[in-house]
This record gives structure tokens, sequence and C-alpha cells, in this order.
């Protein structure tokens, strides 16, 4: 399953819009600081799927970054969470999986942010 989960990830830069595949949706993760319809600056280093029916965010470093913080908020209702992971691991984080339209942002030590959006 995790594998299964780490691979629906890794795809996850194809599309800018998240794209559902029964209970695993696929968060594309950007710099928003990209031109949409540019090319970005880097390949970002994070990649991240939602699985639905366990209410958990699966976040992966293609890479390791150190510690990196994570806000994970529904801008519909204003509900959020912040977390701290290393991202040398895999990590999954639990979300409440209220409906609305959701956008994760991560930063790195240095400032460099990284935000994906999707929506329950």
């Amino acid at each position: 399953m995790v594998i299964a989960s780490l691979m629906l990830a890794i795809t996850a830069l194809a599309s800018p819009i998240g794209k559902t595949m029964g209970d695993v949706i696929d968060i594309p993760i950007l710099n928003p600081e990209d031109q949409p319809g540019g090319r970005p600056r880097s390949v970002p280093p994070f990649s991240a799927c939602l699985d639905t029916s366990q209410n958990s965010l699966l976040v992966n470093a293609l890479y390791n970054v150190g510690y990196v913080d994570v806000v994970i908020e529904n801008l519909s209702t204003g509900e959020s969470a912040e977390f701290y992971f290393n991202s040398a691991v895999p990590t999954f984080f639990p979300i409440s999986g209220s409906a609305g339209n959701w956008r994760i942002t991560l930063t790195l030590g240095s400032g460099e942010e990284y935000q994906g959006e999707f929506v329950i």
C-alpha cells in the first residue's frame, strides 16, 4: 500500500490539478513563485497524495532537505494544522477530511516554500 501510494505521489508533478484515483488523490507540489504555464526553476523536492479513506496526507521528499515546516489548511472553513517532519522519512499527516478547498504549504529551513492544493 505504501509503495503504491509513493508511486502515485511521484506522478503528482504531471498535472497542475489533483486527479482522483479511487480513494487516492495526487497533489502536485509547486513553487508558488513559478509562473503559471512557465517552466519551473527547479523540480520541487516533494510529492504528496491524499488517502481519503484514511483522512491522511502522505508527503515524500524526493531527496533529504532536512526538517520541514508543514501547514495544512482548509481554505473553505479556516481549519488548519502545523507539523514539522524530517524529510528523510515519508510521513503521513492526519487531516479532518472536511469538505472544501485545501492547501498544503511546505517550508524548508532556508525559507524556500512549496505548495499544493486539492479538493475534498
